[in-house]
């Protein structure tokens, strides 16, 4: 007790708007929100949920801000994430209602929110499709497209109706995703839609602390407690974003991961808990890599460093 996270990605809860749409008083349905955040786990960022009054003063502290799905944040919250991106601050916009409130720094010189209909998107060499609200633009000249809608299921298919873009924002950039892949996400989960979140997110921020390979089926959550940095590895291989599944009895062993950790100096230690298991590992260029050869459910990277 009394860890704290070490402040990588920060997805907003965009609370103001939430409440502002939603049909009855304390309504639990946030699907745009689960979808964004299963998405973000599923590509292995560390990641905090932050209303605006958290996030509000604090933003510098974090590499990437994500704001999901919604229809409203404050004049001052929208001016406060202006300043963050001109800074030297990442930012992703993702929604079709969502581009609409942040069109200057998008640099969108149209705008227009189409109902919802079957678009096709590109990643990683393959082409996925879902069923969404989108936002057709047209960008100024000083924007950039970063991927295009497709007409189907065919390369050949090219649309002129862009689907991501990425620009810069004084010394900062800001990303927008120009449908709903949040809601997506909950209704049509699949790893197209959750590589092409990643790959946007990796051209925001290139370097974050924390790598695994071996599994998709892992989630990462680093923490800080006493000078020592703590990387929990939590096996997700189970029905977990399962909604009608009340409860299950099997998950599955993970083995043979990798995991790489930007550490500002070589570490004095690894150690595997609460196995108390002393790991090798190698040190190059700030980057301490680690194999774990099996994850069962839950595993905990202790880094230690010489005081």
């Amino acid at each position: 007790y009394g860890d704290r996270p070490v402040p990588q990605v920060a997805l907003l809860y965009p609370s103001e708007s939430y409440q502002r749409s939603s049909p009855v008083p304390y309504s639990r349905s946030l699907s745009m929100l689960q979808g964004t955040l299963y998405s973000l786990l599923d590509g292995q960022n560390c990641v905090e949920i932050l209303m605006e009054h958290h996030l509000s003063g604090n933003m510098s502290k974090y590499p990437l801000i994500i704001v999901p799905e919604c229809n409203y944040l404050s004049d001052s919250f929208i001016a406060e994430l202006r300043q963050y991106a001109r800074n030297g601050g990442r930012l992703l916009v993702i929604g079709a209602e969502t581009a609409g409130l942040f069109r200057e720094e998008l640099g969108i010189e149209s705008y227009t929110k189409q109902a919802k209909s079957q678009v096709f998107f590109e990643s990683g060499g393959r082409i996925g499709s879902a069923r969404t609200e989108i936002a057709d633009i047209k960008l100024r000249p000083d924007a950039n497209a970063y991927s295009m809608f497709y007409r189907g299921s065919d390369f050949n298919a090219p649309s002129d109706m862009i689907a991501a873009s990425i620009s810069n924002s004084g010394s900062g950039r800001v990303a927008g995703i120009y449908f709903n892949a949040g809601s997506c996400y909950s209704e049509y989960k699949t790893p197209l839609l959750r590589d092409f979140l990643s790959e946007i997110i990796s051209e925001l921020y290139r370097d974050p602390l924390v790598r695994v390979s071996g599994s998709q089926l892992v989630h990462v959550a680093l923490n800080r407690l006493n000078g020592k940095t703590y990387v929990n590895l939590i096996n997700v291989a189970g029905e977990h974003t399962n909604q009608t599944a009340i409860g299950y009895d099997q998950v599955p062993a993970l083995e043979n991961l990798e995991v790489s950790i930007r550490t500002e100096t070589k570490p004095s230690a690894i150690m595997l808990q609460p196995e108390g298991k002393k790991l090798k590992f190698s040190y190059k260029d700030g980057i301490s890599t680690v194999k774990v050869g099996r994850l069962a459910l839950h595993s905990i990277l202790e880094i230690s460093f010489r005081i």
